[in-house]
C-alpha cells in the first residue's frame, strides 16, 4: 500500500494543475499493475481534500474524476488494467454510496457520427499539423488500426463532462510516462498534444516528476515483495489461472500437458 509519504509528496508537487494528484496517480498505479493501491490514494485524497494544496472537493468529485481519469487511461494501458483499477474502487467501503450517483457523461447515448466528430476535433487539437499524417500512419500499418482510433478518441478520450481537453491530455502523459523509454512516440505527441489544450510547461513537468516517483516505488515494492517470495513466478503461477482452467472443463494437468 502506498505509504503516507509518498502520498504526501504526490499531493503537494509543485505546479501540478489543481485537483489533480489523485486521478493522475490512480492512472500511474494502475498501468503499473497496482490497482489494489488505487483505494489509498482515494482515501487520501478525501482526508485532505480541504487543505491548501488540493482545495475543496467533494467525494463525488473526487470519486467521479478519478473514475474518468481511469477509463480514459484504457487507451494507452489497455480495457483489463482499467477493469482492475475500477473493480478495486468500487470496492472500497467509502466509494459504496457514491456508486448511486450517475456520472454526467453521455457515452451510450452518444454512439454516433457526433461523438466521432467530437473525437476527431480532438484529435485535431492533439496532433494539430501532423494530425492527417499521424492517421495516415495508422492506416498505413493497418486500415481498422485508425478506425479503432477514431472510435477510442470519439467515444472515450473527447467525452468532457468531467475532464477537459487539457486534463485528458495530462491523463495521457502520466500513463504513457511510467510505461519509460518504450512509450517516447506517444509521450512526445501527448506532451505536445496537453500544451495545445492549455497546460503549461511547468504542469506537464509536474506530471512528470509525479509519474517518477509512483514508479522509483512500485519497483521497490515489487523487490520487496520478490524478496518475500510473493513476486509473480511465471506463467505457471499466475493467481486465477487454475481456477479458470477448471471453470472452462479444462483437464486436471492445468493445461500443461
Amino acid at each position: 500500500m502506498p505509504t503516507p509519504a509518498l502520498l504526501t509528496t504526490l499531493r503537494t508537487l509543485p505546479h501540478l494543475p489543481p485537483h489533480s494528484w489523485y486521478y493522475l496517480a490512480s492512472v500511474a498505479l494502475s498501468l503499473l499493475n497496482r490497482p489494489h493501491d488505487v483505494p489509498a490514494v482515494f482515501s487520501h485524497a478525501l482526508a485532505h481534500a480541504g487543505d491548501a494544496h488540493a482545495g475543496d472537493e467533494s467525494a463525488q468529485r473526487v470519486f467521479d474524476k478519478t473514475r474518468e481519469a481511469l477509463l480514459k487511461a484504457c487507451a494507452v494501458g489497455g480495457l483489463p488494467k482499467t477493469i482492475n483499477a475500477l473493480h478495486a474502487l468500487k470496492k472500497h467501503p467509502p466509494c459504496a454510496p457514491l456508486l448511486a450517483h450517475r456520472p454526467p457523461t453521455t457515452r451510450g447515448a452518444d454512439l454516433d457520427t457526433a461523438a466521432l466528430a467530437r473525437g476527431d476535433a480532438l484529435w485535431t487539437s492533439i496532433y494539430a499539423a501532423t494530425a492527417p499524417r499521424v492517421l495516415a500512419g495508422m492506416r498505413a500499418s493497418y486500415p481498422d488500426l485508425a478506425s479503432v482510433a477514431r472510435v477510442v478518441y470519439g467515444h472515450v478520450l473527447s467525452e468532457d463532462a468531467v475532464l477537459g481537453a487539457k486534463e485528458t491530455g495530462l491523463v495521457m502523459v502520466a500513463g504513457l510516462a511510467v510505461a519509460g523509454r518504450a512509450m517516447a512516440p506517444q509521450v512526445k505527441g501527448h506532451v505536445r498534444g496537453a500544451l495545445n489544450n492549455g497546460a503549461t510547461r511547468e504542469e506537464v513537468a509536474a506530471v512528470g516528476r509525479l509519474a517518477g516517483c509512483v514508479v522509483r516505488w512500485v519497483r521497490e515494492e515489487e523487490r520487496e515483495e520478490e524478496e518475500r517470495g510473493e513476486g509473480w513466478t511465471g506463467w505457471g503461477e499466475l493467481p486465477g489461472l487454475e481456477e479458470g482452467w477448471r471453470k472452462s472443463g479444462g483437464g486436471g494437468d492445468g493445461g500443461k500437458s
